[in-house]
């Protein structure tokens, strides 16, 4: 894959580009923990994102073109569209200074759920009407859709281990006034392969605000030990925030006594 890359500074280029996609660096989408999102278009002139991610670890960086093999192959309408994905070697690396993983996947012009209770603040509050009360349900559906869809072991496999609002991407509909939420971002997830004998997993990664309890609960040894039902909890947390908060930082604070609790008595 390397051999399609342009491989520039950031500090003296505009954009470069790989296979039919040109990313330009001075139009920062988003930036995270992980990497920063770039804007980038198609062969077609349509807007894409494109993600660098970047691994202090060479063997995380092995890991994950298993992944996005997954969800490059095997696509669901509420699991954000990966159009492809890079994986450079310290020494072909874009900034030179470490393995680095590239996404490239669908735009969401409305962006993250949590960046959309900020614009929509009306339309998240407790006092439902009726009509309100079924977009936020048929959003809750969406979202345990594309939980399905990741955890299907027919298909992916994928346990994403740090679901909350940032992480949800909101896209237009087929109607301007209807929404599709995408669950997106998978720089955390595991995916297991059939050659896995075991589903459990030990890394403590995630958010903190939105991590099971299992993550609070180690064992004699100091270990953890959790399953895809993590996914579920940290979904269970998303929907409060849906029903209780205009940001999802507000609804997960009313559980921080019960976590902060949790982690004392372990």
């Amino acid at each position: 894959m390397p051999d399609t890359f342009s491989l520039h500074n950031p500090s003296d280029c505009e954009e470069w580009s790989y296979k039919q996609f040109r990313v330009k660096i001075k139009h920062l989408l988003g930036e995270g923990g992980y990497g920063k999102v770039y804007e980038a278009r198609n062969k077609h002139g349509q807007q894409c994102a494109a993600k660098r991610v970047q691994f202090l670890r060479q063997a995380s960086l092995e890991r994950k073109p298993k992944l996005y093999e997954r969800l490059v192959k095997f696509s669901n309408i509420n699991v954000l569209n990966i159009l492809d994905y890079a994986s450079l070697s310290k020494e072909n690396s874009y900034l030179g200074n470490g393995p680095e993983f590239w996404v490239f996947s669908e735009y969401c012009r409305h962006g993250d759920l949590d960046k959309f209770y900020k614009k929509h603040p009306s339309f998240f509050r407790e006092d439902y009407q009726e009509n309100e009360f079924k977009e936020v349900t048929n959003m809750m559906v969406q979202i345990a859709q594309g939980l399905d869809f990741l955890h299907d072991k027919t298909f992916t496999d994928i346990v994403h281990r740090d679901i909350k609002p940032k992480n949800i991407m909101v896209a237009e509909g087929k109607n301007p006034d209807e929404i599709v939420l995408k669950l997106g971002d998978f720089g955390l997830s595991k995916y297991f392969s059939p050659e896995d004998t075991t589903s459990g997993m030990q890394s403590n990664v995630g958010t903190h605000f939105y991590k099971a309890p299992e993550f609070f609960q180690p064992d004699e040894n100091g270990k953890i030990n959790y399953h895809r039902g993590c996914d579920i909890f940290s979904t269970g947390l998303t929907y409060l925030a849906l029903f209780q908060a205009s940001s999802a930082s507000e609804a997960v604070s009313h559980l921080s006594p019960s976590i902060e609790s949790s982690k004392e008595n372990r």
